[in-house]
């Protein structure tokens, strides 16, 4: 599904894989999500790609970090909305005003 200035199809599945490389043994926050994303490479390029885009589509430009949380958000959404194939692969929980996520374990 393609957002106004990135597709979520290409974002979720590095959003997903941030959140199984940051996972402690505890819920991962939104917060910490977003951190991950702008470390991870490929996360980092799709961020700066989407802040571009925009730019180019409306003249305005959101920080990287406000870009980033925006697609944790969608990706969150789409989980809500039951439209995303990771619902079934976190658990999720309330934290600060988002959602944190955590691997389901396999039984």
């Amino acid at each position: 599904m393609k957002d106004t200035f990135f597709n979520q199809d290409e974002t979720e599945p590095i959003i997903a894989d941030v959140i199984r490389k940051n996972y402690k043994n505890d819920f991962v926050p939104h917060k910490e999500i977003v951190e991950a994303l702008l470390d991870d490479p490929i996360g980092k390029d799709l961020v700066e790609r989407a802040c571009q885009e925009q730019k180019r589509q409306t003249s305005n430009r959101w920080s990287a970090n406000k870009m980033a949380s925006n697609m944790v958000q969608w990706f969150s959404k789409r989980i809500t909305d039951h439209d995303s194939r990771y619902e079934r692969q976190f658990e999720r929980s309330k934290f600060r005003g988002g959602w944190a996520y955590k691997p389901r374990q396999k039984t």
